[in-house]
């Protein structure tokens, strides 16, 4: 009786999600404008980026700490949404290398149609007001019209009434501490019926039941 009750506690060890082995977080380095080289921490990884400044001179990034010690007024207006763009992808950066590996995961390898379509339906850019209230509506629920496109593995495009956002995968991997791997998406969103461009980063966690966003910048 003691080996047979050994046997199941080895076998319902063997099954825990948190005894699987490791899944390697992971950075979508083909979205982030400008990554020269990633170092082993967040400080040393290297930008190469340039953008214009509105006294007629070049900002120079060559890190995320430049990002982060640049007054957004400094920057041409035209270009704001760029500025925008980095400070999203160093949010992302950091949180990626202040993360660990996962031992279970419910996110699929790429994006699709049926992944995003199933997203909480305040999976869109906040543009003010007011702010969106979590419900279990999903994208498709809530906005029925909706249409995708597959752009590669990473970014998938949803065309709404007057908007259309790329859903880009930034990174993957446990960002809150409880073993199941979670996604950084950037929302590259652009205004269809009136002026209007920019970025935004939620952070999703999914598990057998549901989908959430836990954080948005």
């Amino acid at each position: 009786m003691k080996y047979l009750a050994l046997l199941a506690t080895i076998f319902l060890a063997a099954c825990s999600p948190r005894n699987a082995p490791d899944i390697n977080k992971s950075l979508n380095e083909e979205e982030f404008a400008g990554l020269e080289t990633i170092g082993n921490s967040y400080e040393s990884t290297a930008l190469n980026y340039e953008l214009d400044a509105k006294d007629g001179s070049l900002i120079n990034f060559t890190s995320c700490s430049d990002v982060e010690n640049t007054h957004k007024e400094s920057v041409k207006e035209d270009q704001f949404p760029l500025f925008i763009m980095l400070v999203r992808n160093c949010q992302a950066l950091n949180l990626f290398f202040k993360g660990q590996n996962s031992s279970a995961t419910f996110l699929p390898n790429m994006l699709s149609s049926e992944f995003i379509r199933n997203l909480p339906a305040t999976s869109i850019p906040y543009l003010g007001g007011e702010k969106p209230t979590e419900s279990n509506e999903t994208m498709e629920k809530a906005y029925p019209n909706l249409k995708t496109q597959e752009i590669s593995p990473s970014v998938l495009q949803v065309q709404l009434d007057d908007m259309d956002i790329n859903f880009t995968t930034l990174a993957k991997g446990d960002f809150n501490g409880d073993g199941i791997e979670d996604l950084l998406l950037r929302l590259d969103w652009t205004m269809t019926t009136a002026y209007g461009k920019g970025y935004d980063l939620l952070l999703i966690e999914a598990d057998e039941k549901i989908m959430r966003i836990t954080k948005r910048w």
